[in-house]
């Protein structure tokens, strides 16, 4: 579990770090191969069943047709009437052995490849079928068959019956793979280059269909970037789909909103620093208004404080000068703390 984690966690920074229409155009490749390797397999095996079972048919007919051709050959027991009927089968495509045998087995006539599959008893049936299959070849057996009697004896009461067939031997076809093998390779071969074909005309289609797609993705990335560097005033295109459309009247109404807002909030800024300047001015007024008397005025209190008072007096200088020193660093900090409260404004 931990590996599966870990190889799904190192492919996604792998997906991450490619465009949406390289990983669009990824995945739609290999798909489109898998389809084409998949239905040229799936074609291919289906057209080699259809070629088989055709393949047996023609062996099947070429085997009956030897079978009913070699009846005068195995009733007189001459080689020279097999040897026309299994020249004539020999032509057949595909065929590449035939075998006339009598009742006890005997090869009356063999052409071509050895009609009896190597290894094993060989099978003698009543009628027609494929015997056996092997790497190379498939073999056929079938009975030659006569109507029993002569014709005077098919009238005759006697006659046990007049349908009575007679057994007189048996034919063997070979049909070899080598055409099958072949075709097939042919077939596989048509299939892969038609595959292969139709698989490069999608992926065009699929290249033309992204670009058309992903190139108003990519210029409102773009848009988006320059929006995040700080240039003013910039507007998504309105092109591609309707849902790529929305998203661009979506940004274009944010921008929208935002440059409103960032207005508001300069002309909120611009009042706040007029609003300073202007208790800058009235502080600057009102402390030069206050100090320059007050200031006096200690003034006269320090001379008086030297002019040889009584007690009484110099008590009431002091009261007057600490006062007037309490007031001069009121204002003071009155200054101060507009000083401060302008400087916060304006940064």
């Amino acid at each position: 579990m931990a590996t599966s984690a870990g190889e799904s966690g190192s492919v996604a920074p792998r997906l991450s770090g490619i465009s949406f229409r390289q990983q669009l155009v990824l995945v739609f490749t290999i798909g489109i191969a898998c389809l084409a390797l998949a239905s040229s397999l799936a074609t291919s095996t289906l057209s080699n069943r259809l070629l088989r079972e055709q393949i047996i048919e023609q062996g099947r007919q070429a085997t009956q047709t030897l079978a009913a051709q070699s009846t005068l050959a195995l009733l007189y027991q001459s080689s020279e009437n097999a040897k026309e009927a299994t020249e004539a089968i020999l032509a057949f495509p595909g065929v590449r052995g035939v075998g006339v045998f009598d009742l006890a087995h005997k090869a009356l006539l063999v052409k071509g490849v050895v009609s009896l599959p190597p290894g094993g008893p060989a099978q003698w049936p009543e009628r027609l079928q494929l015997d056996q299959e092997t790497r190379d070849h498939w073999y056929f057996v079938a009975p030659v068959q006569a109507q029993g009697g002569s014709r005077e004896d098919r009238h005759s009461p006697f006659a046990s019956s007049p349908d009575a067939t007679e057994l007189l031997g048996y034919v063997r076809g070979v049909m070899g793979k080598e055409d099958i093998r072949a075709l097939a390779g042919k077939i596989l071969g048509t299939n892969r280059g038609v595959s292969i074909a139709l698989a490069v005309l999608l992926l065009l289609i699929l290249l033309a269909s992204t670009a058309r797609l992903t190139t108003p993705l990519r210029n409102l990335a773009d848009i988006m970037k320059r929006a995040e560097a700080g240039e003013k005033e910039v507007r998504a295109k309105l092109q591609g789909t309707k849902d790529i459309v929305e998203m661009e009247i979506a940004f274009n109404t944010m921008m929208a909103v935002l440059e409103a807002r960032e207005g508001e909030l300069e002309k909120a800024r611009d009042a706040a620093l007029e609003l300073a300047r202007i208790k800058s001015e009235f502080a600057a007024n009102v402390s030069h208004e206050l100090r320059t008397p007050l200031s006096g005025v200690l003034s006269i209190l320090d001379l008086l404080h030297d002019m040889g008072l009584t007690p009484k007096q110099r008590e009431y200088v002091e009261l007057a000068t600490s006062a007037g020193g309490s007031l001069l660093h009121l204002i003071g900090d009155i200054l101060n703390g507009v000083h401060l409260t302008i400087c916060g404004v304006q940064s």
